[in-house]
This record gives structure tokens, sequence and C-alpha cells, in this order.
């Protein structure tokens, strides 16, 4: 399964370390063009809030390394949740029977209160995806 970080983070509190869970992006491109793939969140300054909704649940993500989604991460998924528009979505991905889109526009380059309520649509979807009894 891929999904924005704080939503793996969310997934893995309800269904524990039994599950392989990764975070990647299907370009990991920062919107000035900068490869992103391998740097670690803090040292991305559009970051800063993202980190600190985080914190706000006591979650620390400043660590997090940003991935790019590769082809084998594709085909060893048994679910891939996109936050993409489906007509953005790489043909690799996009051919895919196991996607679930969620209809989150990306937050970066936004308000802090922007991040709070993308952060809380993440955890509602998770919810929503994996119920707990």
């Amino acid at each position: 399964m891929f999904q924005p970080k704080p939503a793996r983070i969310f997934a893995r509190r309800i269904l524990g370390d039994e599950h392989l869970i990764y975070s990647a992006g299907s370009e990991a491109l920062g919107s000035d063009g900068v490869d992103l793939n391998g740097m670690v969140l803090k040292d991305r300054a559009s970051s800063k809030y993202a980190i600190e909704v985080m914190k706000e649940l006591g979650i620390d993500i400043s660590n997090n390394i940003i991935n790019r989604l590769t082809q084998e991460m594709v085909d060893e998924a048994d679910k891939i949740i996109v936050i993409l528009k489906p007509e953005e979505v790489p043909e690799f991905l996009s051919k895919k029977k196991n996607i679930i889109y969620w209809d989150i526009a990306d937050p970066d380059e936004q308000t802090l209160e922007f991040y709070r309520q993308t952060r809380n649509k993440v955890n509602k979807f998770v919810d929503d995806l994996f119920p707990v009894d």
C-alpha cells in the first residue's frame, strides 16, 4: 500500500506491524522541480507545516525520508492509495485494479490550517478503510 506519510502512520496505529505499509510519491519532485527522492523531511523547508501538524498529535515525522514510487512497490501492493486526480496518475500505475483514489488536495505551499484539515481528512479516510471493531 502506498500513501502519504501521515496515512501510513495512522494505518500503522490501526494495523500494527503485521502489514507492510509504504509511502511514496509518483514523482517525488518539489514544486520548483527539485528531485526530493531520499531527502529527509525536516531538510525540506516546505515540510515544516506537515511536521508541525503531526507533532500536534504526538507524532514526529521530521526524520521520515521522501521516496519515489517504484514499479516494484506497485507490483507488490495489495492496495494502492492515490492522492492524485485519475488523469494525473502515471501510466504504469493507472492500469492497476487495486487503486483507491482519495480526494485530497495537495497541501504543499498552503496554510498551517489547511495542513491540519488535510491531516484530519487523511486520518478519517484511514479510519474508514480500516475500521476497528
